[in-house]
């Protein structure tokens, strides 16, 4: 087992030997400001990669586990979502050009001694999260669905009753023409 450093996401690949070897590192929200995210409050995700090398080829598994906060779409307290993935990616050496990378490899350079996963990890880590986040039924903030409520009934009270409003102009024009 190796451990990964902590610079980033990056494995030693030359020299490395025929056969599965196992990288461990930890995302916190660093990693999430780095790529200028700023919807992940804190992160804390330990992501096992184990790498089976056979000749000009790696595949490569990354199983992510732990948690990152956000805020609920519905009251804006914290939510702690879970995380936990498991994802392979093959990568393929060869030359520049020589191949197009796509989401099922990875094409690296036979040059370079390093496999930077920085990009991948953050990736799968985000494409797992759902899509709308907010909390258990019954867990929000209290406090906040009362405002909110009390703002849409407000909302829907002034709509009726703007005589302004460009909309109720447009509402006595139909009216006119339906009743003739």
């Amino acid at each position: 087992m190796h451990q990964a450093q902590n610079n980033g996401f990056i494995i030693g690949v030359k020299g490395l030997s025929q056969g599965r070897h196992t990288f461990r590192f930890h995302v916190d929200k660093t990693l999430f400001e780095s790529f200028g995210n700023s919807q992940i409050l804190d992160a804390d995700i330990d992501v096992t990669i184990e790498l089976d090398k056979e000749g000009r080829r790696m595949l490569l598994t990354d199983c992510s586990k732990g948690y990152v906060v956000v805020e609920c779409d519905r009251c804006l307290d914290e939510l702690r979502l879970p995380v936990s993935l498991k994802t392979d990616v093959e990568v393929i050496f060869a030359e520049q050009g020589a191949a197009e990378e796509s989401d099922e490899y990875l094409v690296v350079d036979p040059s370079d001694g390093e496999l930077d996963v920085t990009q991948f990890v953050y990736d799968y880590i985000c494409i797992n999260l759902p899509l709308r986040k907010v909390h258990e039924e019954g867990k929000c903030n209290r406090q906040m669905l009362e405002k909110l409520q009390q703002a849409s009934q407000a909302g829907e009270g002034n709509s009726r009753t703007n005589e302004n409003s460009p909309f109720k102009d447009l509402e006595r024009l139909l009216n006119s023409e339906n009743n003739n």
